[in-house]
């Protein structure tokens, strides 16, 4: 194996696998699910990714013994590069895992439904898939907020006290994220939502509200989903769901080296789609305010610390300063 190198920090062990480096808690157990997850994640699939997943599925012993999702990464890798390994790969997993978690990455599952390796769970994936693909064929993103006033409205503080809800509430489509909270906070972040942006991680908690969009601001080819039933929820209640693609998100993991947050991913994708931000406001997002959190601290809960620090908020604050002026001035 390519594996890794190691240096030693006071806090931290920084491995370097496959290229990227990963910085991991000392007092937490490395493994190589979560090193080969990370490379998939942030970059995709590499030539690097692919040539040392199909070293390590060449082992029965790796068959028996690793992590399942290991071998649907590689999965995924097959079915993006149109390897005609991919289904002898697919029914390898199958004998072993008998369909277990193949709903959880969409082009996995379609794949397998499309050659009759499915189940009630990865026929429902495959669905959203081609849903969301004739979506961003049609550009319904694009369609819905062109011409439009649009609020984006971030889970941070900086809206606190300002009276501001009436304001967001004014605009024609106003998007927010993830656990959004509103009763008790109208009065400064307002009351509307037209579009949800959500990651659909196990912690998202499905909401009641009608929207116009669900709209998932990341590759999904490179993903994996639990929380389906937001998405197929949401396409009964005639909601569009949408997620970015590649071209949205280009260059964007050789800008930011760690996690990028879901309002960058967000934003950065607007800036593709759109020539100039003059009809967007931003409200409860970090540079929104005079002093800078260096972890995500939301307006209805306090977050904690450690779990934060996979964002680099202070680049990240920088760099969409940047280029939201930018993008205002255009």
């Amino acid at each position: 194996m390519l594996l890794l190198k190691k240096k030693q920090m006071p806090e931290y062990t920084i491995y370097n696998f496959l290229g990227l480096k990963l910085k991991i808690k000392n007092n937490k157990e490395y493994s190589l699910y979560k090193a080969l997850h990370q490379q998939w994640r942030l970059n995709g699939f590499s030539d690097d990714l692919t040539q040392e997943l199909y070293r390590m599925s060449n082992s029965l012993y790796n068959w028996k013994n690793l992590n399942p999702h290991i071998w649907i990464i590689y999965l995924s890798c097959l079915i993006n590069n149109n390897s005609p390994k991919a289904l002898d790969i697919l029914k390898k997993y199958n004998y072993f895992y008998d369909k277990q978690f193949l709903h959880n990455c969409l082009p996995v599952a379609h794949f397998a439904h499309m050659n009759n390796i499915t189940n009630k769970k990865i026929k429902i994936a495959s669905h959203i898939y081609s849903e969301l693909g004739k979506n961003r064929n049609n550009n319904e993103l694009k369609k819905i907020l062109e011409g439009k006033t649009i609020a984006i409205v971030g889970n941070g503080p900086s809206e606190m006290g300002k009276r501001k809800g009436t304001e967001i509430d004014n605009h024609d489509i106003v998007i927010r994220f993830n656990n959004y909270e509103l009763k008790g906070f109208e009065q400064d972040y307002g009351s509307k939502t037209d579009i949800w942006c959500c990651n659909l991680n196990n912690d998202i908690k499905n909401r009641q509200e009608n929207f116009k969009m669900v709209l998932l601001p990341e590759e999904i080819s490179h993903k994996f989903i639990s929380k389906l039933e937001i998405f197929s929820e949401a396409m009964k209640k005639g909601s569009v769901i949408y997620n970015y693609g590649f071209k949205e998100l280009e260059g964007l993991t050789e800008i930011f080296y760690e996690q990028p947050t879901f309002g960058l991913r967000l934003i950065y994708g607007l800036s593709k789609l759109f020539s100039n931000f003059k009809n967007i406001d931003f409200y409860g997002f970090n540079f929104c305010k005079d002093n800078y959190d260096t972890y995500t601290t939301h307006y209805f809960k306090s977050r904690n610390e450690d779990f934060e620090k996979l964002h680099n908020l202070l680049a990240e604050t920088e760099y969409l300063t940047a280029l939201i002026s930018d993008m205002k001035n255009k």
